[in-house]
């Protein structure tokens, strides 16, 4: 009888045994597959997070080169606008410098035209010559 009890009591004891045995292996695989999820969480949610930041970045860097091309072209613009009102601004006072210019050949050879006729009319018979002198030293001016 203390035989059996003893025999029983250690096939109990390697029962229990085993039991804790199984249930530490249980909560050891638990744990190393709660690990792994964990890992795989933290994973996708870093993932996420640099996805999401490396969009952003691009928005901002299209965003500053989008409206660093709109102020390049505001200045270009603005550069070709006053350079063509100088331009223009230029090319209006050529053209009054030149009709002054003109205007001052025309009045000079008709006071040259009226000196001659003046100085001719005494002396008619040179008055022809003198015209087409004139008209000679005019035209050799334009």
């Amino acid at each position: 009888m203390v035989l059996g009890v003893w025999i029983l009591s250690i096939s109990v004891l390697s029962v229990l045994v085993l039991i804790v045995l199984v249930l530490i292996v249980l909560v050891l695989s638990v744990l190393v597959l709660s690990i792994g999820l964990l890992s795989i969480l933290l994973l996708g949610i870093l993932l996420l997070g640099v996805s999401v930041l490396s969009i952003l970045l691009l928005g901002i860097l299209l965003l500053s080169i989008s409206v660093l091309g709109i102020l390049l072209l505001g200045i270009l613009l603005l550069s070709v606008s006053v350079l063509s009102v100088l331009l223009l601004g230029v090319l209006l006072l050529s053209v009054f410098v030149l009709g002054v210019l003109v205007l001052g050949v025309f009045v000079l050879s008709m006071f040259v035209l009226n000196v001659l006729i003046l100085t001719s009319w005494l002396n008619r018979s040179q008055l022809f010559a003198s015209l087409i002198n004139f008209l000679n030293l005019f035209f050799s001016f334009l």
